[in-house]
């Protein structure tokens, strides 16, 4: 389960706040010094409300990784290094008080570069971070 808060500031315009909900999944296929692969979806969707309207968001990003987990020998860490393939869109619909609706979409595909860390204190405990850069390489909107 995934939640958001948005405050979503247009330029030259006033802010919208509102409450995103949605799901998130991620499948990770990570055995120690093999080849790594993982498939990541998510889902957002939810109303800002502002004081010259209304925006309806929807957020989808899809996400394929391939990659190399590095661990010790006694497997008590994990090092992560991978590469990819996204796709990522926003759909906007601004519902001003005083007449019509416009629509925007946002489309980008991008390449995800990434590292994730884990540390195992004990067989019940583990502590890890992950970083991913997503630089675009087609963002178009209509």
């Amino acid at each position: 389960v995934n939640y958001t808060h948005v405050n979503l500031k247009p330029h030259g315009t006033p802010s919208f706040r509102g409450n995103l909900g949605g799901l998130q999944g991620i499948y990770e296929y990570r055995p120690v010094n093999r080849f790594y692969g993982a498939a990541k979806l998510t889902w957002k969707q939810g109303d800002t409300h502002g004081s010259s309207g209304k925006r309806s968001l929807v957020y989808v990003d899809v996400q394929e990784r391939l990659g190399y987990t590095f661990g010790s020998a006694q497997r008590d860490w994990l090092l992560t290094l991978f590469s990819g393939f996204g796709y990522r869109h926003l759909g906007q619909k601004f519902r001003p008080d005083d007449g019509d609706s416009l629509r925007f979409r946002y489309n980008e595909f991008y390449f995800p570069v990434g590292i994730i860390g884990d540390y195992a204190f004990n067989s019940w405990f583990t502590l890890g971070a992950g970083f991913t850069w997503m630089p675009q390489v087609y963002p178009t909107v209509t």
